[in-house]
């Protein structure tokens, strides 16, 4: 009588989303030789695995063989779906201010797992806020990426304008002491003054 062979693939999960990872198990008997399609090739380990990332919808076929040429198939699907979409949004309390002063930056995402923002600050959570003084006007860009890889940046820029000089001024007579009845002329002199009262 002939002998039975049998081959079998199973997941661990058979919905994965782009980006993420099932893993393939199998298991045969009596073949001559065993193969998956999609890259896994010649299997020599039976009641095994391995960790497969498909990043479309994909169906392994595992194909037993025995001496005389027959074959007989096997077969398991990993659906994949495609994440939704990363956002952002992005604000701050005061979009200008005067050279010295702070701003508050809050942001939100979604379906983003990492964030970083640029001028030097680095890594972020993927929501927050942070409190900058930037000397000059300055654009803030923050990077979010989601589980597939795929990037989505926010920017923000903050308009900083000079710290205002207060006026001075100078004042002299050609004489300071007069008798009444008598005059003296008065010189004055002004820096970054708008109006002047006597």
């Amino acid at each position: 009588s002939a002998v039975a062979w049998t081959c079998a693939l199973s997941v661990d999960k058979t919905t994965i989303t782009a980006g993420e990872s099932a893993k393939l198990s199998w298991t045969y008997s009596y073949p001559d030789k065993f193969v998956i399609d999609n890259g896994i090739g010649n299997i020599t380990k039976n009641n095994s695995s391995v960790t497969v990332s498909p990043t479309v919808t994909t169906t392994y076929t595992g194909t037993v063989t025995d001496g005389k040429g027959n074959s007989r198939t096997c077969g398991v699907t990993i659906i994949v779906t495609t994440p939704p979409p990363c956002n952002c949004t992005i604000s701050a309390t005061k979009k200008t201010i005067v050279a010295g002063d702070s701003t508050t930056l809050s942001w939100d995402s979604e379906n983003a797992v990492s964030a970083v923002m640029d001028n030097g600050v680095g890594t972020v959570s993927v929501s927050g806020t942070k409190t900058v003084s930037p000397t000059e006007t300055t654009t803030y860009t923050i990077t979010f990426t989601d589980k597939s890889g795929k990037k989505k940046t926010c920017v923000i820029t903050i308009v900083v304008t000079p710290k205002p000089v207060p006026p001075t001024c100078t004042v002299s007579a050609d004489r300071t002491s007069i008798v009444r009845g008598e005059s003296t002329t008065i010189t004055w002199n002004s820096e970054h003054a708008l109006t002047a009262k006597g």
